[in-house]
């Protein structure tokens, strides 16, 4: 006589992400699973998370998280981070989902490409030339 064993939780969720299409609703487990994961996310042992909202957008397989605190410092670990959730959100919904964080209104995922490049150098001189500002150098006297 064969034994059902219980589905691991892994297996659990896979067929939860097929019913998700299905039907266009999230289980509990899977809206545990974002809330969760999100709370990961941060940093722990600092105040990141007030609240941590999410809503699951099926029109446009978009998971919107809304978050409120002091705002962290977008370095690339935190940037990496985000992106992992990102991908853990795939993983729990499908390929097709996209995620969008808010933090005190500002969008803070996805990362704006030209957001985080730094400022362009200053240039001088007169309009319509292209010189870039020397750096000066302390001269040493010998």
């Amino acid at each position: 006589m064969e034994v059902n064993k219980p589905l691991d939780y892994t297996a659990q969720l896979v067929t939860l992400r097929d019913l998700s299409k299905r039907f266009e609703l999230l289980h509990p487990a899977q809206e545990l699973q974002l809330a969760l994961w999100a709370e990961v996310c941060v940093d722990a042992g600092y105040d990141y998370l007030v609240e941590n909202l999410f809503k699951a957008v099926f029109s446009t397989k978009t998971i919107h998280y809304e978050w409120s605190g002091t705002m962290p410092k977008l370095d690339t670990k935190y940037i990496q981070r985000l992106k992992e959730l990102h991908s853990n959100v795939r993983f729990l919904l499908g390929d097709e989902w996209n995620l969008q964080i808010l933090f005190n209104g500002e969008t803070i995922y996805p990362i704006r490409e030209n957001a985080r490049k730094s400022s362009p150098k200053r240039r001088v001189g007169k309009p319509g030339k292209r010189k870039l500002a020397k750096r000066t150098r302390s001269k040493r006297t010998r």
